[in-house]
């Protein structure tokens, strides 16, 4: 019987996402795993949400209106403590699942209890470029991950994970309210000091990027929230000692990538310059090229190079 399966909590955080809203929902409502419960935290929206959720009509779907506005990461938090699932997931408002997508992922952690979650490859589409459809992981072979893989090669969608509700309530894993950009990335690696992660090579989930999202508008905060990132990694691996150095090579990139955008923006070739020489045996070539071509020929050529890597 359908109900004997574990009940998935989907955590649906919602400011003001009208627009996919109903394609959302929708891909949880056609699954083919039928033991499921929404809960809609409603962020304050002030759109049309709320009247598109409880067009629905279904005992399945919970829908919470939060006490006030907060961030999203505080958002999901406080939407953790309404499931009632031994297994969850998030599911943003503008993005979709494959109707198998949680059957796939309850097979996975039934199989092997030592896994503590279960991650699939997914496209991008962008919008901004008539729905450019680009698979994520596509060189990566179904199977487990750990902590060491997961940190060098990073690729988990927030909406295309599924989770055990007893490891975060025992180890008290949330996500933190200081960042607003690598939230996801600390909380998925949290969860991964406590066991592997299974991924599935195929496509089970569509995310839709922007131009507009928190990403780019604080594209000068990447390299403070990765370089925060990389000291609590460090910290919490003191007590748990799982990673090298070396290990953490490619957040410590990112760090040094976000650093040396921020100076192109600031136009400081000095300190531009500083990093790539100080840095030379840690960035991989294709991180510095376009850097060195901005100190040589300045920002109209970066410009340019940018902009054909853009429409791409």
């Amino acid at each position: 019987m359908e109900n004997t399966k574990p009940l998935i909590s989907v955590i649906i955080n919602c400011y003001n996402g009208e627009k996919y809203l109903r394609e959302a929902i929708d891909s949880v409502v056609n699954q083919t795993y039928k033991n499921w419960e929404i809960v809609f935290w409603d962020n304050w929206s002030t759109d049309s949400s709320a009247e598109i959720v409880k067009s629905y009509k279904n005992d399945k779907i919970h829908y919470f209106y939060a006490p006030k506005h907060t961030p999203l990461g505080e958002a999901r938090n406080l939407a953790m403590k309404c499931i009632t699932g031994e297994l969850f997931s998030f599911l943003d408002t503008d993005d979709i699942w494959t109707p198998d997508f949680l059957s796939i992922a309850v097979s996975a952690l039934i199989e092997d209890i030592t896994i503590v979650g279960f991650y699939s490859n997914y496209y991008n589409y962008y919008i901004e470029k008539q729905n450019k459809k680009v698979e994520n992981n596509r060189n990566w072979k179904s199977g487990i991950h750990d902590l060491k893989f997961v940190v060098s090669n990073y690729g988990i969608a927030m909406s295309g994970c599924v989770l055990r509700a007893n490891v975060a309530s025992k180890n008290r894993i949330s996500f933190d309210n200081h960042f607003h950009l690598v939230e996801d990335m600390d909380f998925f690696l949290s969860f991964l000091q406590f066991g592997t992660f299974f991924y599935d090579s195929r496509v089970l989930a569509y995310y839709r990027v922007y131009s507009n999202n928190n990403s780019h508008k604080l594209q000068d905060k990447w390299a403070f929230e990765y370089e925060t990132l990389l000291d609590k990694i460090r910290k919490r691996n003191i007590s748990n000692p799982i990673l090298t150095e070396e290990d953490l090579r490619m957040i410590k990139i990112m760090v040094l990538s976000n650093k040396m955008e921020n100076c192109i923006k600031n136009d400081n070739r000095e300190e531009l310059y500083n990093i790539l020489v100080q840095n030379w045996n840690v960035l991989p070539f294709r991180y510095c090229w376009s850097r060195i071509v901005y100190l040589l020929f300045g920002r109209c050529s970066y410009s340019i190079i940018q902009f054909f890597k853009s429409i791409i």
